[in-house]
């Protein structure tokens, strides 16, 4: 048989070389694509382009894929020609594609663009060189009204430009200039005269005819004597009132290109006027400087294709007799309103309405599409001439019996012309696919969800034809093996199961195979380390809707970790029961040695579960009576019953836990005292109350032990503060009398030197015996006192301490500094007895011959920092250090220095009680704090009081 010749579309052909070049490019591998494909639009672009005698230019799609003619390709030069035909402008003009750019991108959104002399500098011969072009870019648009392209018409001035520049600049002879000019205007009117397409030049507002060529003539139908050198519509006066002088009026004073395609126009023709189809472009026609002098007008006649679609048109008896017999519903709506002139079966079935619609627009027929879109793009094609297609578009339709149905259509609305090419109507042509939708949406789905599925999951996923024939591996799978594709389809896989278990799963496939059944194995397989590991394999077949196998799915789960979980936690249980059986067993022996036992009462069933030592405590063996709550009830003590009753029911209604103590009573009738607690939890959907009960008898005998003691202790502090008073009245006086009698009887007797001595002791004995009654008193207050705690400022206190000690400061010289001490909250008293104790301590324990220098200082350190036994870690502590530079003490008097009565040196040395100390620990304690001792023996000592600050 022989090849095909290959055709060639009527709007490729011609164009010389370039022409030539266009049409021996595979299109097809371009976004361009094919050209049997192209647009309309685009076609008629490229006609135009081929046959116009000077620069023309397409810039095609979002890339700008660039075609071109024979007058354009001088404008690229050397180094752009031919890689430019069918490649990306935005390669081709890097160099300037900051500049034209952004015009490019205008354009696409429907605004045109042109420019006089304007300048670009261009790489075309192998250097970067300054180029001059006149230019315009129109958006070519397509059947919907979108922009589909640019077409740029160019004419180069680089050389009227500088030769205009030269003259201006008086750089060159003027007669150059002149034939420079002269030449450049002979070219463009040969250019326009060898023309293969019809091309003018109107000249000045009139539009005078200065240049036009034979085929504009012929076109005109008139010689050239009756319109050359005269204003065009006064030549040619059969094409005036036809819209042509606006759209010249237009175009000569923006300055902006005018395209239109298939343009009615009455010419006359052998002298009858005669109804003509042009496609044409007015441009308009620039001077050196810039300024619109005219419009060049460009001019295809298209009569003969527009007449053969009227002999179609002439035969719509076919085409209703045709549109009757389709099963795809078609109809034609006629004028601005669509009024439905026709319709065949399918289209009534479809809209749900019968014959009688015929006459009723297509708003009143289906109201509901206007807000859907469909009549707006019905207009869009009755008014601008277009043709609007849709791919499985969504319908909303509003039925009689209230009901909302969506369908999908593929269709085409196009205009329906009459017999002079007027459009009359839309013709609608749709086609149902609802079905075809539905479905492919379901399998578009299924499929998405099972590759999103299978590519995420850690799962080896396969799929196999119906014969068992693995045809898809997911990534999981590849990457676990290691292999490819190539490497598994087939049967391929079969080499990555283990030997010995290949041959049982290949038996149990083949049986599935026969019998349809799900497949399940477990088996080795080999993972791409070289190791085999345990796999549950799983495979189910996949059936149409009429039962019969269309595939298989299956997957591959690694269970190698299970393997030896299993092995592992059957170990566990053994260990973990034993561990149970010892954990029991301790708890038997703790609820015993507690004397407490556990209960379990299930809100929902009422059973009640006892532990074993809960039978013990009322003196039953384990088990020995069935738990009830009545049986309960019977061991509390009659008294308490209602208040026990009452404290469970609040614990679950409140579902919070509490204890409450009360009686019961044991076998042998024996009462004993019971704490009880007690929990609302859910297990298992059940609610329970569970809880314990301990024997606290004992503890209650030791409360009440407790209590007479303290009554006893009640008693002895109300003899202590009879002393006090004793202490502080009857024993003083009679000790100020003997001072006071053995002072006098030395001032006024004169006695020996050994009976003085005698008098001085007993004066010194008393006055010892009066401080030590003074701290003993105080040692008790500090005892007994209630604390009132206010905000006590400590510099105020050590000011106060200070005045106290004034005496004793003078009498040693003493040197006391306190930096800006804090504000705690403490009792104002106690806290001034605590500072004038440890700053008498310091100065009363001196180094002889060495003044005392006393440093007061405070910080604020956390608890946990802190060794003491008293300290709460989960508090910050103010410690106030007072250091001297006394006596000092050895490291094992640190806590001694603080008993009652401790005296570390003899009464002749240092006078003192040795409660002073035990005194300002004692204050310390009150305030919930400690006191701490350092020392150095002849270094000093340093106390820290240690208060929380809060």
């Amino acid at each position: 048989m022989e090849a095909k010749e290959k055709t060639i579309p009527d709007f490729l052909t011609g164009g010389g070389e370039m022409g030539a070049l266009i049409r021996s490019l595979d299109w097809s591998k371009t976004t361009v694509g094919n050209p049997d494909a192209w647009p309309q639009s685009l076609r008629l672009a490229v006609r135009i382009m081929l046959d116009c005698p000077f620069g023309m230019y397409i810039a095609w799609g979002k890339e700008y894929i660039q075609l071109y003619n024979d007058g354009y390709r001088p404008i690229l030069g050397t180094t752009k020609h031919p890689q430019a035909l069918g490649n990306c402008s935005r390669n081709t003009f890097q160099e300037a594609w900051a500049t034209i750019g952004p015009m490019f991108d205008a354009v696409m959104q429907g605004t045109p663009v042109g420019f006089p002399d304007f300048i670009l500098h261009l790489d075309r011969n192998g250097f970067l060189e300054e180029c001059v072009f006149d230019f315009s870019y129109s958006p070519i648009r397509l059947e919907d009204g979108e922009v589909g392209g640019v077409l740029v018409t160019v004419i180069e001035t680089t050389e009227k430009v500088k030769t205009a520049k030269a003259l201006k600049e008086n750089l060159t002879d003027i007669s150059l200039v002149k034939a420079a000019i002269q030449k450049s205007e002979e070219n463009l009117r040969n250019t326009i005269l060898q023309a293969p397409v019809a091309m003018c030049i109107f000249k000045g507002p009139h539009f005078i005819v200065d240049l036009a060529n034979d085929r504009m003539f012929e076109l005109w139908g008139k010689p050239a004597s009756e319109v050359m050198h005269k204003p065009i519509f006064e030549g040619l006066p059969e094409a005036k009132d036809q819209g042509f002088e606006a759209i010249l009026d237009g175009v000569y004073t923006t300055g902006k290109t005018f395209t239109a395609d298939g343009i009615p126009v009455t010419l006359p023709r052998n002298g009858v006027i005669e109804l003509v189809y042009v496609n044409f472009v007015y441009e308009p026609y620039r001077e050196a400087d810039g300024t619109i002098s005219g419009i060049m007008a460009v001019a295809i006649d298209v009569t003969s294709q527009i007449t053969a679609s009227k002999i179609i048109e002439k035969n719509e008896h076919r085409f209703r007799y045709v549109l009757e017999q389709s099963p795809d519903p078609i109809v034609i709506l006629k004028g601005e309103n669509l009024v439905l002139e026709i319709a065949n079966e399918p289209l009534f079935k479809l809209w749900g309405v019968d014959k009688g619609a015929v006459g009723k627009t297509f708003l009143e027929i289906l109201p509901e599409m206007k807000e859907q879109g469909f009549f707006d793009m019905m207009q869009d094609v009755y008014f601008n001439d277009k043709i609007i297609k849709g791919i499985e578009t969504p319908a909303l339709f509003n039925r009689a019996d209230g009901t909302k149905e969506t369908l999908y259509f593929n269709f085409t609305y196009q205009p329906y012309r009459e017999e002079d090419g007027k459009i009359s109507g839309v013709l609608v042509i749709a086609s149902d696919v609802t079905r075809q939708v539905e479905v492919k949406k379901q399998i578009e789905e299924s499929e998405q969800r099972f590759r999103m599925l299978s590519e995420t999951i850690p799962h080896m996923i396969w799929t196999a034809t119906p014969d068992g024939k693995k045809n898809f591996f997911n990534k999981y799978f590849l990457d676990y093996t290691g292999l490819s594709f190539e490497d598994l389809k087939g049967d391929g896989w079969q080499s990555i199961i283990f030997p010995a278990d290949l041959k049982i799963e290949l038996q149990k496939w083949h049986n599935t195979l026969q019998s349809g059944e799900d497949f399940n194995m477990e088996k080795r397989v080999r993972h791409h380390d070289g190791t085999y590991r345990w796999h549950l394999t799983h495979g189910i077949a996949q059936k149409n809707e009429q039962g019969n196998i269309i595939g298989w799915i299956g997957s591959g789960t690694e269970i190698e970790g299970h393997k030896k979980f299993a092995q592992e936690l059957e170990e566990k249980v053994k260990l973990r029961t034993n561990e149970l059986h010892i954990q029991n067993e301790t708890f038997k022996q703790a609820e015993e040695s507690s004397k407490q036992g556990s209960y379990s009462f299930n809100l929902t069933t009422g059973k009640l579960a006892y532990s074993d030592n809960l039978f013990r405590l009322i003196g039953y063996e384990p088990g020995e009576f069935e738990p009830t709550l009545e049986e309960f009830n019977k061991h509390v003590h009659p008294e308490d019953r209602d208040y026990v009753t009452k404290a469970a029911e609040k614990v679950v209604a409140s579902k919070t836990s509490d204890e409450w103590n009360y009686r019961m009573n044991t076998k042998s009738g024996e009462v004993i005292n019971i704490k009880g607690t007690g929990r609302v939890i859910e297990s298992g959907g059940e609610k329970l109350l569970v809880g314990t009960l301990q024997d606290i008898t004992s503890d209650v005998k030791a409360a009440e032990e407790l209590k007479e003691k303290n009554r006893a202790l009640e008693v002895t502090n109300a003899e202590l503060n009879s002393f006090s008073y004793i202490a502080s009245h009857d024993l003083k006086e009679p000790l100020r009398k003997i001072q006071a009698f053995s002072k006098r009887i030395i001032e006024i007797e004169n006695f020996s030197e050994k009976t003085q001595d005698y008098f001085n002791r007993i004066i010194s004995a008393g006055q010892r015996m009066q401080n030590l009654i003074d701290s003993l008193l105080d040692f008790a207050r500090a005892n007994t006192t209630e604390l009132i705690f206010v905000p006590c400022d400590l510099n105020t206190i050590v000011e106060e301490a200070k005045n106290e000690l004034n005496l004793s400061i003078l009498e040693k010289q003493a040197v006391i500094e306190a930096d800006n001490l804090p504000t705690i909250n403490g009792n104002q008293i106690q806290l001034s007895q605590l500072f004038t104790n440890l700053l008498d301590n310091a100065i009363k324990y001196s180094r002889p011959g060495i003044n005392p220098h006393i440093k007061i200082t405070s910080s604020i350190i956390e608890g946990k920092t802190i060794e003491h036994p008293s300290v709460n870690n989960q508090k910050g502590y103010y410690a106030i250090d007072i250091a001297d530079n006394g006596i000092g003490f050895e490291k094992e008097y640190s806590q001694k220095i603080f008993e009652l009565f401790q005296r570390l040196h003899g009464k002749n040395q240092y006078s003192g009680t040795g409660i002073g100390l035990s005194i300002a620990q004692k204050i310390a304690t009150n305030h919930n704090g400690f006191l701490l001792a350092k020392g150095k023996p002849n270094i000093g000592s340093t106390f820290t009081i240690y208060i929380p600050t809060e």
